[in-house]
């Protein structure tokens, strides 16, 4: 049983109220329209028990101001059957009063938005569309119409994803059509996905660039028009617009930035602006956001416009709601306001889609993420909260612009910031807090460890709260290398903000290795899950060869490390920088030899080289760069680059063999692997490091003992070299 502490917001007539001290029942709920959280995941089952939370919806009045939240709390002294809802009010500022309550001890707290029963049957209420630019690019809009210079389309690119190799959406470049399928074409700035400036600092924001000259061909329209605008297209690839016809009732909610610059304007030469001087009779108009008839011709029905304000001399903008009639050849401010340019402006704009005068027009104001106020409007029929009036034309549907648009004799490069468009069906839907995730981190340190066999190494596990309320971390270790035996944390979980120490124990009999694992920690419910990766080498034992794969090196210095290289430089260079080997011949040498040899000897047996090669020499012949091991002078294994070849190669007691040879292939060829497992020496080649491709085999016991081998990366040339001979780069060895 559920009791309500604080008296509820007024409901609709037919509803019943829910009021302070009123027993609420679960059958009692479900005829409110009441619902258990529905979930599936068992750890939030667990985290509610037996508790109710009630989500209650309906649809507010246009002017209902307040917004309700509910707080489930089970008190320390409260049986599982029992627990406590607690309502209070919230305001539209966000404000509210909590009740003696919450002073009280408690085991835990969840907070969600009501909303409460429609009086059309209950429909859901929610955010039908919106646009916070969280994937760093336009997609969630799908088409533009964008000004371009010189017969160029500079805004189309950013609709172009070349990490998937994916157009989204129709840009606008064809002198003979509106809406062309998109294209590639380098971008120069007209829109980009930002961090929000001025006094936001969440999310992201769009910023549009007008340039004058910026002209989009409208094959439709009397002539080409200074614009760069978003289309509001809900599937992505096509060039239709997403219409609202008559019957429609929404709430759209934004924010626009008006930097600095947009307290003054200048025009060009015009009829009005001779000699760049206005006239009185000059019109500085921009339209900022616009609802456009489903034609071409006229003005369009609903905007929010710059204008210019009443004082001429002053050039500068007021911000207005315009609404166009008569088929878009006349209009009416309906709402002025002078521009204080260097601010947020936060819209609500509420919207009947219709083309009689049962349309209706709503507008809140605020500024800089406060309290939104309802404005007074200039309707037809009288300065009232809400105008009745036609929303449509007679071609009954209008489609969402943003961006910018304007008259063409501007002569101002404009930037303006576009954030957080929705589309919902409630104020409430438009205005609610965005919802937080219950989120944390994980870091590990230090980031490597080396101990003996039979040691042990410790890692501390750090975890923070990055959003929502802090939950418990449960952690663990995977892909342990060889010879670690356990891994244990203490404490085996954590709740977020807390440490854990994580102790590795080693193989006393381990005859050394080297390794990467992986540290993960999740909440309840597996999501969300992070990892944090470290490292663990172990030492050989006096007289032991450890093996190959414990040779590990990033390159991620800024010279060669002389603890494990020694390096033989004629007539070329090697250096480290930038995380790869860098090996460089001279040009037009035949004398280059450049090696990179361990200092330690290494086992090949039951273990693997490996490494990245991002880039080799140049692929003609003369020139070659290689990745080995070997026993001595006469006897080696491994990769060679050469003649346009990748070569697996071995030299036995002094003579060469070319064992297998591959046309190179920079993608295909970008990691060498050389291992050697049951009596068989493989050597491997990878894209990724994750499928392998063996390119040949070979017994060891054709070839020569291979238990105590240097490593060696090197370069060299013959028959006088090349012109160019270009640079060989290696990366990730073993890791």
């Amino acid at each position: 049983m559920l009791v309500a502490e604080q008296r509820d917001v007024e409901m609709t007539t037919d509803e019943p109220h829910l009021r302070r001290g009123d027993q609420v029942g679960e059958r009692s709920l479900r005829r409110l329209g009441v619902e258990r959280l529905p979930s599936q995941d068992s750890s939030v089952r667990r985290l509610l028990r037996q508790d109710f939370v009630a989500l209650l919806r309906h649809r507010p009045s246009p002017n209902e101001k307040s917004r309700t939240c509910i707080r489930v709390r089970q008190r320390a002294d409260a049986s599982p059957a029992r627990s406590r809802l607690t309502v209070p009010l919230r305001s539209s500022d966000g404000s509210t009063t909590p009740p003696p309550e919450l002073t009280l001890r408690n085991l835990w707290s969840i907070c969600v938005v009501i909303f409460y029963l429609s009086a059309a049957g209950g429909a859901r209420a929610d955010v039908r569309w919106s646009a916070d630019f969280s994937s760093d690019d336009l997609k969630q809009y799908g088409a533009i119409h964008c000004g371009g210079q010189g017969g160029t389309c500079p805004c189309i690119a950013p609709l172009w994803d070349p990490a998937n190799q994916v157009s989204y959406g129709s840009g606008s470049c064809s002198t003979s059509s509106s809406n062309t399928p998109l294209s590639l074409a380098p971008a120069n700035g007209r829109f980009q996905i930002v961090a929000p400036p001025g006094q936001e600092t969440t999310g992201k924001a769009l910023r549009v660039e007008l340039r004058p000259g910026d002209l989009w061909p409208c094959a439709t329209c009397s002539g080409a028009t200074t614009r760069n605008e978003l289309v509001q297209n809900k599937d992505s690839g096509t060039t239709t617009p997403t219409l609202y016809k008559a019957g429609d009732d929404r709430y759209f909610a934004w924010s626009t930035y008006f930097p600095a610059e947009f307290a003054h304007w200048t025009c060009s030469n015009d009829t009005n602006c001779p000699g760049g001087v206005p006239n009185s009779n000059y019109n500085a108009w921009n339209v900022v956001t616009q609802f456009h008839h489903n034609s071409d011709n006229g003005v369009n029905p609903i905007g929010i416009d710059l204008r210019r304000t009443t004082t001429s001399s002053a050039n500068s903008y007021a911000l207005i709601l315009l609404y166009g009639y008569n088929g878009g050849s006349s209009d009416r401010e309906l709402w002025r306001q002078d521009l204080q340019a260097g601010n947020w402006y936060d819209f609500v704009l509420h919207v009947r889609f219709s083309t009689t005068s049962t349309g209706v027009l709503e507008l809140w104001v605020g500024n800089n993420g406060g309290a939104k106020t309802q404005q007074t409007l200039s309707c037809p029929s009288g300065a009232s909260l809400s105008c009745s009036v036609a929303t449509l034309y007679a071609d009954g549907a209008d489609y969402l612009k943003q961006g910018l648009y304007r008259n063409a004799s501007i002569a101002d490069t404009s930037v303006i910031f576009h954030k957080g468009m929705m589309d919902g069906d409630t104020f409430a839907d438009v205005t609610a807090p965005p919802v937080v995730v219950d989120d944390f981190s994980l870091t590990a340190s230090p980031g490597s460890q080396t101990v003996a066999p039979g040691g042990s190494a410790t890692y501390t596990v750090q975890t923070a709260v990055v959003s929502g309320v802090a939950q418990i971390v449960t952690l663990s270790a995977s892909g342990l290398p060889p010879g670690v035996t356990s891994a244990t944390f203490d404490p085996s979980s954590v709740i977020a903000g807390g440490s854990s120490t994580l102790t590795l124990t080693t193989d006393p009999a381990s005859t050394g290795a080297s390794g990467s694992f992986t540290i993960t920690g999740q909440y309840p419910g597996g999501t969300p899950s992070h990892s944090a990766g470290a490292s663990i080498t172990i030492t050989p034992p006096p007289g032991v060869t450890p093996p190959v794969s414990t040779l590990v090196d990033s390159f991620g210095g800024t010279q060669i490390e002389p603890a494990k290289w020694t390096v033989t430089a004629i007539n070329g260079t090697a250096t480290e920088s930038g995380g790869t080997l860098n090996l460089a011949p001279n040009s037009r040498n035949g004398n280059v030899h450049i090696s990179v040899d361990s200092n330690a000897k290494y086992a090949l047996t039951g273990s693997s080289a490996t490494v990245q090669v991002p880039q080799v020499v140049n692929m003609r012949c003369n020139v070659n760069n290689r990745f080995f091991l070997k026993q001595d002078g006469a006897n080696s294994l491994g990769f060679w680059a050469e003649c346009g070849n990748l070569y697996a190669f071995t030299f036995v007691n002094g003579v060469e063999s070319l064992v297998a040879t591959l046309t190179y292939s920079p993608t295909a060829h970008q990691w060498w692997r050389v291992r050697e497992s049951g009596g068989v020496v493989y050597w491997e080649t990878s894209p990724d490091k994750a499928a392998w491709t063996t390119a040949v085999t070979a017994l060891v016991a054709s070839l020569f003992p291979i238990d105590s081998l240097t490593v060696t990366i090197d370069s060299y040339t013959y028959s006088g070299g090349l012109r160019s001979p270009g640079v060989a780069k290696y990366a990730h060895l073993n890791e």
